[in-house]
């Protein structure tokens, strides 16, 4: 079994971190301590995950159609 690197240890904790706040819905604070570390860490972790990717974030607007539509017409009407 080959060691993790610091790089690979981080992420991978940055991924535990995320499962624990978005799917397990833990707050910071749980997971800091859950984890023994401290809430600032949990928080650089979490925004890791999402600067690299790891965490994707997607924002379903079902009004979003509309307000195209709406931006369509005044563009082309007035």
């Amino acid at each position: 079994m080959m060691k993790k690197t610091a790089s690979e240890k981080r992420i991978a904790e940055s991924i535990r971190v995320a499962r624990l706040y978005y799917e397990s819905g833990l707050g910071q604070a749980e997971i800091a301590q859950k984890l023994s570390i401290s809430r600032p860490t949990v928080s650089r972790l979490l925004q890791f995950a999402l600067d690299e990717g790891y965490v994707q974030i997607t924002i379903v607007d079902p009004f979003q159609a509309c307000r195209t539509l709406k931006k369509h017409w005044k563009k082309n009407l007035v």
